[in-house]
């Protein structure tokens, strides 16, 4: 099967391959899956006893083409919390279908992951941002001008119309602005503006 012809109803199958890829390396199971957009890659520096995971040796999972991606997953301990850690990712913008884009999302939950970060490094209209800004993002639109509920639902994966009130969870969002105050860190919030790339 190619890429292009990934469907929904074919990613439960993908992911019990891809969870036996990895259980055959590791019995951790993450609590935590953080997802290191580009800039962040650094952080996987502080995961203790690592296995790291090539991309390429996971089966019909692509390499990331995007500059800075090591293209792994890491499974391991960040702060003693089990994590797994992705080092690059992939992109619609790449010609990939959704399916894969989201596939290592899912597989994060899959392994046992309740609470997934994700990072990246993205534009904003707003001039008094610079490079560096940390965002939270409290929201967010498609603009992508692809709809993910279209075609088949692999109700295994979730509700066919899926509430998105909580997307942004309100409790870890709060979490995370106590502690960069505490941190004396700037964090910004706002809505995030999804583009195909």
């Amino acid at each position: 099967m190619t890429a292009a012809e990934l469907s929904p109803h074919d990613l439960p199958e993908r992911l019990a391959a891809l969870e036996t890829a990895i259980r055959g390396r590791t019995p951790l199971v993450p609590r935590l899956g953080l997802v290191l957009g580009s800039g962040l890659g650094s952080l996987a520096e502080a995961v203790t006893d690592p296995i790291a995971i090539s991309f390429a040796e996971l089966p019909g999972w692509p390499a990331p083409s995007a500059p800075g991606h090591a293209g792994r997953l890491l499974l391991g301990r960040l702060e003693g919390v089990p994590v797994a850690c992705l080092q690059g990712r992939l992109h619609l913008y790449e010609g990939l279908p959704l399916g894969l884009v989201i596939q290592p999302v899912l597989l994060m939950g899959r392994l046992g992951a309740t609470t997934i970060v994700l990072t990246n490094a993205a534009g904003g209209v707003n001039p008094a941002y610079d490079s560096g800004t940390l965002m939270l993002i409290r929201d967010h639109l498609n603009l992508t001008g692809r709809n993910p509920l279209i075609g088949p639902n692999a109700d295994e994966l979730g509700p066919r119309f899926p509430d998105l009130v909580d997307a942004w969870s309100p409790r870890l969002s709060e979490g995370l602005l106590r502690a960069a105050a505490a941190a004396g860190v700037s964090l910004e919030e706002g809505v995030y503006a999804q583009l195909s790339g």
